[in-house]
């Protein structure tokens, strides 16, 4: 398995993190890793919830993070769920940034961007985790 590229531009998708001192990484170049994006449409007071993430099916490698938003364009985000490591549904600690540089406007583009904070556990005692990365993901 190889990099591919179109026109120049890399096809590869990843997200790389660290979770508590500890560094993970999931990628499209990786048959075992699944990655995910997408941006939905709310009928609520914000207009978009975005969900960026992956799984590996090969270890308990895996990751999700929602935020609101009021349009899709680059900025910085504040997180509403963070799940890494099978850890309980994780409740973010403000600020848990996510900061996008890249917002694509239709399917095939790429977010892209990075994401810093502390979540708690939703299960067990509550811990506090520290989790940073960054991410390319297609939409």
């Amino acid at each position: 398995t190889g990099t591919i590229t179109a026109c120049g531009v890399s096809t590869i998708e990843y997200v790389n993190y660290t979770l508590d001192g500890t560094s993970y990484n999931l990628s499209s170049a990786n048959p075992s890793d699944s990655i995910f994006g997408y941006t939905r449409l709310l009928n609520t007071g914000v207009a978009y919830e975005t969900d960026l993430g992956g799984f590996s099916s090969s270890s308990i490698n895996d990751i999700h993070i929602e935020f609101p938003s009021a349009s899709m364009v680059p900025g910085t985000y504040q997180a509403r769920y963070v799940r890494a490591h099978q850890i309980g549904g994780g409740n973010p600690v403000n600020p848990f940034n996510v900061i996008v540089t890249n917002f694509p406007a239709a399917a095939g583009g790429f977010y892209e961007g990075s994401f810093s904070g502390q979540f708690r556990d939703s299960v067990g005692a509550g811990n506090l985790h520290s989790l940073n990365g960054t991410f390319r993901i297609r939409k």
